[in-house]
């Protein structure tokens, strides 16, 4: 995926969130899951958001799992993680 949608972890990040605001969840997922791929935690997090609004919730609770475990390694982004444990179980049940 990282190859289709550019090495360059930051524009594929950008374009993610671009294709979110338009409400292109699935496009917006293959983003955000090719930058994480690129060492961007981050993008997991907005990843599992693009999945939820697609209606996989599935696939957005791996995102989210995938996050806090990254994040808690790294001790960053405390309240996006405390967001992800919240959100987890809520579409898990999808």
């Amino acid at each position: 995926i990282a190859g289709q949608l550019g090495a360059e972890p930051n524009a594929t990040f950008s374009r993610g969130l671009l294709l979110f605001q338009a409400k292109n969840y699935a496009e917006a997922a293959k983003s955000f899951d090719a930058a994480a791929v690129n060492r961007m935690p981050s993008a997991l997090y907005e990843a599992g958001r693009a999945y939820e609004a697609g209606g996989d919730g599935q696939t957005a609770a791996q995102r989210y799992t995938k996050f806090v475990q990254v994040m808690e390694k790294e001790q960053g982004e405390k309240e996006r993680v405390a967001d992800a444990r919240a959100l987890r179980p809520r579409v898990e049940a999808w």
